[in-house]
């Protein structure tokens, strides 16, 4: 199964500017707008709010080809049967 995150998207709760990152740690710095008097890279102290998105993609696949992606990326001695080093 593959993942494939897509960027965040954050829109002020009061004006409605939105924007899109990658920083889930601090999302609603994205949006620059004058509903906050501050640069809003504050944690939401005081200020106005936002709504944040999240989407992502999952490719999923066969079992077989798990095992060979597994089987490809092993070192070669641990790729070995038992007893047949």
């Amino acid at each position: 199964m593959h993942f494939i995150p897509e960027p965040l998207i954050v829109t002020c709760d009061s004006c409605g500017k939105s924007a899109e990152t990658y920083n889930g740690a601090d999302p609603d710095a994205a949006v620059e707008c004058g509903c906050c008097p501050e640069q809003h890279s504050h944690a939401g102290l005081g200020c106005r709010t936002v709504t944040i998105q999240a989407k992502a993609r999952l490719t999923i696949f066969d079992i077989g080809d798990l095992l060979d992606y597994v089987q490809a990326r092993m070192p070669e001695e641990e790729a070995a049967p038992c007893g047949n080093v």
